[in-house]
């Protein structure tokens, strides 16, 4: 399960087996992730299937629910600090008042049931996702960012919800397929309906989208590989830069599709610069999401490292003017002449002050950057169309 979790929420967010370190040295839960103003409380058991279900209720589900509970009422309630460790981190004091958003999932990796438990709810009345190791490896393969991951389990929740007097034909793994094959989401038909009574039947569903989408999902997969290089540069890229969790905590925010977006677009713009001129200098600025990405391009004549930043930055800040600082965080990235990425930088709208604005029109000025601005609408399906 860890090594799961790894993959698709980068390590740098997941502690396994987190224990009180200066308190009781206790393992607090099977596998804690913290991110940004979220935790993920998870809580895996190994269950043998007997065929008895009362048994796996009892053995499983309740007693993994009764640890997470634990686990909660540990981190967010104990009368004092409580520190942790990451294992490639020192010890480290849990912010409990950062968290806003709190998710607890029970896992069962041991034999599967016949009859499949969606949710529990713990003895206070907060919700419990259970999930079996088929489900989860499943999802972390579609659903490999933090992003997507809790989309899913906050519109699962919802479905669930409505589905209270339904009588649905089905299992876990449907239920992920019509996830999947309505772009992120589930039928406002289903989320709307009033009906007193409704039959959902989603038997063979993801049998079917397997198959209808085998295809359009290989494209995908195909068009995400430069995004999941692009994930581990950023990775090896924070370990060494003062700023580095800032900018990876916001980069990581990001689902799949979007950084799949981001990488294609720098995938692109390499491709358009990399025969210019030893003088050439090129820029582009996308925006995905609430993030606003700077390219700029430098040949090996124009590659001194105090020019680069200076550029880069005020590329950066005149770009986010041009679009009335619609996104709040900036991400420029210099590329030098053998098409590699060179310098990182990264900018909160916070940290653009007025002196910095009336420096970086001095640049452009000095420059002349800027006097002809083309600007161009780009659509791309999540699952491409097969050819």
């Amino acid at each position: 399960m860890n090594n799961l979790a790894f993959k698709s929420f980068f390590k740098y967010w997941c502690y396994p087996n987190p224990i009180d370190e200066k308190g009781d040295r206790k393992e607090i839960c099977d596998l804690l992730v913290l991110f940004k103003d979220i935790c993920v409380i998870i809580s895996v058991k190994n269950y043998k299937n007997t065929g008895n279900f009362d048994r796996y209720i009892r053995k499983t589900v309740k007693k993994s629910v009764s640890q997470i509970s634990g686990a909660e009422r540990k981190l967010f309630q104990l009368n004092r600090s409580l520190y942790i460790k990451h294992p490639d981190k020192s010890i480290e004091k849990f912010e409990k008042n950062k968290y806003n958003s709190i998710y607890r999932i029970t896992i069962n990796v041991g034999d599967a049931t016949d009859i499949q438990l969606l949710e529990a709810k713990t003895k206070s009345g907060k919700y419990v996702t259970v999930l079996d190791r088929e489900v989860f490896e499943t999802a972390m393969e579609y659903l490999d960012t933090i992003a997507d991951f809790i989309n899913y389990l906050e519109k699962r929740e919802e479905l669930l919800g409505k589905l209270a007097n339904t009588l649905m034909f089905g299992k876990e793994k449907d239920i992920l397929a019509l996830f999947l094959e309505n772009q992120g989401s589930f039928p406002q038909g289903i989320l709307e309906n009033d009906a007193e009574f409704m039959v959902l039947d989603l038997e063979n569903k993801w049998d079917n989208f397997s198959s209808e989408f085998k295809e359009r999902i290989k494209k995908k997969k195909k068009e995400e590989l430069a995004s999941r290089a692009f994930d581990k540069h950023i990775e090896t890229w924070l370990s060494g830069v003062d700023n580095g969790p800032e900018l990876a905590r916001e980069f990581l925010s990001l689902n799949r599709f979007q950084r799949r977006l981001m990488s294609n677009g720098l995938s692109e713009f390499i491709e358009m610069n990399k025969n210019r001129g030893s003088n050439a200098i090129g820029r582009r600025y996308f925006a995905v999401d609430n993030f606003g990405i700077s390219f700029l391009f430098h040949g090996k004549d124009v590659s001194e490292e105090n020019f680069v930043m200076i550029a880069l930055q005020s590329i950066m800040i005149k770009s986010a003017q041009l679009r009335n600082y619609g996104e709040e965080h900036l991400l420029g990235l210099s590329i030098n002449s053998q098409g590699n990425i060179w310098k990182i930088l990264y900018l909160n709208l916070n940290q653009i002050t007025p002196e910095a604005e009336k420096y970086t029109e001095d640049i452009i000025k000095h420059f002349g950057w800027f006097k002809e601005v083309k600007k161009k609408l780009v659509k791309v399906q999540e699952y491409p169309d097969e050819d």
